[in-house]
């Protein structure tokens, strides 16, 4: 690298977990599920990556001052990493621009960390895909899928992640509430009996469905076993559930461990009738 600052950018997209089983827990305590990812590029943070000369040190800004703790950011933990691996030095500043609701189930932490891993790589070209894979799953286990950033079927503790083709138009509106939760709170408190196979709600039948554009029928496996604890504790959700049903959604569930949830529908007029009814109603984020 010369003296000139070398920049690289990105765009971070969320996603949401359309289903989301969980089928058995590690002796090292992590969950294994059974889940649909699907990639949502229209609710996106930016990156923005300046290399340059100078002393090795991996500095990060944001438009969130909660965000700019390099010690406790995935972003800076992803470049000290890839630099710790490939044995660059470099002076690396991240400008991390916040849309993505934080704590609300929509990856924006693993897709940011993602997003830089990417970015190094790409400019770079030290590792392969398979090591840029391992090191991702060292920093979350939603990291790899942004790797792929596409609709998959991902199992495991989320390294196993199989994309596929999906001719249906999936008509999903994103609601997030003004309130977060916590992941590690989330699966400290589920109720163990629900963590197991459940042949109802089969991830082949879903993708099945959504391959052959028959939304109405994946429609009917989709679940995510967190829902009864969130329902529970959060009895709004029912509230919202109830009326987005009401306005023809076709399934309304929770993304990840929450808080965010999001309504499918069978068309966009539907959708669009369901976002007006809601935004006039209620103060929470849509997308």
């Amino acid at each position: 690298m010369n003296n000139t600052s070398v920049i690289l950018k990105t765009a971070a997209p969320a996603k949401i977990n359309l289903s989301l089983k969980l089928v058995g827990k590690r002796q090292d305590g992590y969950h294994l599920l059974d889940s649909i990812f699907v990639p949502v590029n229209s609710l996106a943070d930016d990156i923005t990556i300046t290399l340059s000369h100078g002393d090795k040190s991996v500095t990060i800004s944001s438009n969130l001052a909660e965000m700019t703790d390099a010690a406790n950011n995935l972003c800076s933990k992803a470049a000290e990493k890839y630099f710790k691996m490939t044995g660059i030095d470099v002076n690396c500043n991240i400008d991390l621009q916040k849309k993505i609701p934080i704590g609300a189930g929509l990856g924006g932490g693993s897709s940011d960390c993602a997003a830089v891993l990417k970015l190094l790589n790409s400019h770079y070209q030290k590792l392969t895909e398979k090591e840029l894979h391992e090191l991702a799953l060292s920093l979350g286990a939603d990291v790899p899928f942004f790797l792929v950033n596409k609709i998959s079927h991902v199992t495991g503790i989320g390294e196993n992640i199989v994309p596929f083709e999906c001719p249906a138009s999936l008509h999903i509106l994103i609601f997030s509430p003004y309130f977060s939760i916590s992941t590690p709170w989330a699966f400290k408190h589920i109720d163990p009996s629900v963590i197991g196979e459940d042949s109802s709600n089969s991830s082949s039948n879903i993708i099945n469905a959504l391959q052959n554009d028959d939304v109405m029928t994946a429609a009917e496996y989709l679940k995510n076993d967190f829902e009864t604890l969130l329902f529970s504790k959060f009895p709004a959700y029912l509230i919202w559930k109830k009326e987005l049903l009401d306005l023809h959604a076709l399934h309304v569930g929770i993304s990840g461990s929450g808080s965010s949830f999001f309504a499918l529908f069978a068309n966009m007029a539907d959708l669009e009738n369901a976002k007006e009814k809601f935004s006039c109603k209620y103060k929470m984020f849509f997308k």
